[in-house]
This record gives structure tokens, sequence and C-alpha cells, in this order.
């Protein structure tokens, strides 16, 4: 079998990860949902494999690690599955050298390292500036750190990582989308004052978050969209925070306190923990 025959083996394999992604998380009960997810897909993979033969010209491998050059004018690629289960610990490199040139290493891709149970740690470099889909799902990392670089964490990026208990999000950190930690093993939060953008179910089901430190201008429904938010003991909020948004800690019938400082402009409805209106004792923090 030639490497053009190959290709299209592999592309039906990267497809049924995603879909079984896709339809693990949702739970395969909207039928028509999981046809439009499968059509879907399926014009992905026709279209990629009637350019097959580019695709592998632009493929290679390098230090254990597959590639795909994403533009041969600005240098730069992404990491990609390539049909590996990694094992033990990676070191995505900020640079790679490919045909005499050095490329950066901007986007780990779709499905990258998902199901790789072997995988124990992952370090990514400075050049990295997005993370695909479901790109380590439910993997076996306990620990991940995010190059400085890292703006947009994307969709079940993270989903079902039970072992990792804890990230550090870089300073230039803007995007975590849906499920992106859903169903981890994380036990607490800190988030910086660049992370404007929080997709509501980006922490779901993650049963063993304790505690909170949010520095993120404004405070949306993504805590209280977390079915395990009784879990939630206790919150700082940072200076930084000027607005609270509705339902943002409705339900968080757990948490028995919270640093609530005199920037705060604005707090939503449905927000009774933070209101005086339960038992949660409520800490002015005065700038």
């Amino acid at each position: 079998m030639n490497e053009a025959d190959e290709a299209p083996l592999f592309l039906c394999l990267h497809v049924k990860r995603l879909t079984a992604l896709r339809l693990s998380r949702w739970g395969a009960t909207d039928i028509n949902m999981s046809q439009g997810i499968l059509k879907s897909l399926l014009c992905v993979l026709l279209f990629t494999v009637s350019n097959v033969v580019i695709i592998q010209a632009q493929e290679f491998l390098k230090n254990g690690l597959s590639y795909e050059v994403t533009s041969a004018s600005d240098l730069t690629v992404k990491v990609i599955n390539g049909g590996h289960d990694y094992k033990g610990i990676i070191t995505i490199p900020e640079t790679v050298a490919y045909k005499g040139k050095d490329y950066s290493v901007t986007y780990i891709d779709d499905c990258a390292f998902c199901g790789c149970k072997g995988l124990t740690s992952v370090i990514i470099g400075n050049n990295v500036t997005s993370i695909g889909l479901g790109a380590f799902s439910e993997s076996g990392i306990s620990s991940v750190n995010l190059g400085s670089g890292v703006r947009s964490i994307g969709e079940s990026a993270f989903y079902k990582c039970e072992k990792l208990t804890h990230v550090d999000f870089p300073p230039n950190v803007s995007t975590i989308q849906d499920d992106a930690f859903a169903n981890s093993g994380l036990t607490a939060l800190v988030i910086p004052s660049t992370l404007t953008e929080i997709h509501a179910q980006a922490f779901a089901r993650c049963k063993n978050i304790a505690s909170i430190e949010i520095h993120c201008p404004k405070i949306t429904n993504w805590i209280s969209s977390n079915v395990y938010k009784q879990s939630i003991k206790s919150v700082v909020i940072g200076q930084e925070v000027t607005e609270i948004g509705r339902y943002a800690f409705s339900g968080c019938s757990g948490l028995s306190n919270i640093n609530l400082p005199n920037s705060i402009v604005t707090i939503g409805e449905y927000n009774q923990e933070i209101k005086g209106e339960t038992n949660v004792e409520i800490i002015p923090v005065i700038a």
C-alpha cells in the first residue's frame, strides 16, 4: 500500500474519532443532529481525499510528532495526529525544521492527541496560538503547560481528561469554547483578566472544582452551567471585575464565602448567593 492509499484510511479514522467525540458528548439522542454531523464530516472527508496528493506532500514526521504545513509562505505548521498513539511526555516545539527551513508551530489540530491514554504530560511551545476541537480529549494527561502564545482553547479540547487536576492559563488566552474542560478532573480555577469569552459549557460536569479566582471583567453563567456547581466552596473576585451577569452564581448552594470587591458596578438577576439573601459569607474587598 502506497502513501496515497494510506491517506484516505487515516482520514476515515480521523473522521470516526471526531464523530465519536461529538456523539459521546451529546449522547447521540438527537438523530437529526447526529446525521447532520456525519454528513458534514463526510463532505470534509471527500473533499480532503480528493486533494490527498497535495496533503501528503505537506505532511512530515519530526522527533516523533507529525506535522502539516499550513502556510508555505508564512512558514507555519500544525501538529496533527498522523495515526499515532502518543505516550509519555510530549513537547510541542516553537519551531520545527523542514526542507532546510524553520517553520513556526502555531496550531494543534483537531483530535491530534485524542484518546491517547498513555499520554501523561504536554508542554506546548509559545508559538502555538490555538488548540483545536478535541485535541487532547479523553487522553491520559495529568499535566499541561500552555505556552504564552495560546489565545484560544477549542471545543472539547480537554474533554474528559479525568487525570488533569490543574491548569495555568497563559496571559494572552482570551477564549475558552464549549466543553473545553468538561468532565475533567480540575479542582480549582484561576481566570486571568484577558479571558473575555468563556462559553457557558466550558467547565461543564467538572465535579471536583472547589475554588475559583476570577479576574476577567465580566462573570457570565459559565459557573452556574456546571451541573456540579454545588462542589464550589469559595470564590475570590478580583478588582478587575466590574459586572456579574444573570445567573452567574445561581444554584451554587455549596458556596460558603465569596470575596466581593468594590469594583463591582452591576450584579444581574438570580444571584441570591452573592446578594446577602443566603448563608454565604460576603467578604467586602476595598482596593
